[in-house]
């Protein structure tokens, strides 16, 4: 799953949209921006080695 997040989350249009469930939608003014933030963080807590992720 965490691989996936990764490829979609650099792309654009329907690959991007993907990564936000659409029962969820329309979102709040800067909700989308935040939401992608949240899984940026997330996908930077979950590298392979101790050593790649943020103390």
């Amino acid at each position: 799953m965490v691989r996936w997040v990764e490829m979609h989350i650099d792309m654009h249009g329907s690959a991007h949209e993907e990564l936000i469930d659409p029962l969820h939608k329309p979102l709040l003014p800067g909700e989308e921006f935040a939401t992608f933030q949240v899984l940026e963080i997330a996908l930077q807590h979950s590298k392979a080695t101790p050593q790649a992720r943020p103390s």
